[in-house]
């Protein structure tokens, strides 16, 4: 008779071989079980530390670069480490980044061409108003051309600008239209 659930074996010789689990009677015989059970969460937990110390490292210096980077510091990029999901996100944040950087680098050659390309008209006109006022009757009407003629040149600048930029913000819409490609070749 055996004093928990058992099972018997008849081997090939003809014997027989039981074996039966004891039973444990009170609430001791859970301790062995729980002691084991914390003993593989120490370790296992006492392992993956490092792994994941080392991953939030990563994380936190991210954080940190990409605040820096917010708080108006352009050129700053971020190391990557790896070959895993932190450093694809580092790599993502230095190509984002250096897209931006390029932006801003044409944003101020754009704003440098365009006040060279306004100083020249107001130039002008700033000379034909001067050479107006001391200049015989018929050659104001001339002066009063080539002023016109600057002003229209002028208007058609900051037009240009204004175009580039709200092309640049996204807010021109293309407004499409049929024609007839016949009509404009002849």
């Amino acid at each position: 008779r055996f004093p928990g659930p058992g099972v018997c074996v008849q081997v090939a010789d003809g014997r027989w071989v039981a074996g039966a689990m004891p039973v444990h009677r009170g609430p001791g015989h859970l301790l062995p079980l729980l002691g084991g059970l914390f003993t593989v969460a120490l370790v296992v937990g006492g392992g993956a530390m490092p792994l994941a110390r080392r991953v939030t490292r990563r994380v936190e210096a991210l954080r940190g670069a990409v605040d820096e980077w917010g708080e108006g510091d352009l050129g700053r990029r971020v190391p990557v480490d790896g070959d895993d999901e932190v450093a694809d996100l580092a790599r993502s944040f230095n190509r984002s980044a250096d897209r931006v950087g390029e932006l801003m680098r044409a944003q101020r050659r754009v704003l440098a061409d365009a006040s060279h390309e306004l100083r020249s008209p107001l130039a002008r006109l700033r000379m034909a108003l001067t050479m107006l006022e001391d200049a015989p009757a018929d050659a104001r009407s001339d002066l009063l051309a080539e002023a016109t003629a600057d002003v229209i040149e002028l208007d058609g600048l900051i037009e240009d600008v204004l175009v580039a930029s709200r092309l640049r913000a996204g807010a021109a819409q293309l407004a499409l239209a049929e024609c007839d490609l016949t009509a404009l070749c002849s």
